[in-house]
């Protein structure tokens, strides 16, 4: 029985790791696209304006 609760538990923590991964990597990936974006924008704002 306690075998059983160990591997349970084992489960559910890597469960919750691989999740908390998924979930960083998705984030990560927004914020560099979102940043890409507004470098993308800068720079065809200088080239556009002559500066």
């Amino acid at each position: 029985m306690a075998g059983e609760v160990k591997k349970v538990i084992q489960l559910e923590i890597g469960h919750v790791l691989f999740i908390d991964t998924v979930g960083y990597s998705k984030f990560q990936g927004s914020f560099l696209e979102q940043a890409h974006q507004r470098w993308d924008d800068e720079v065809n704002r200088l080239l556009h304006s002559g500066d």
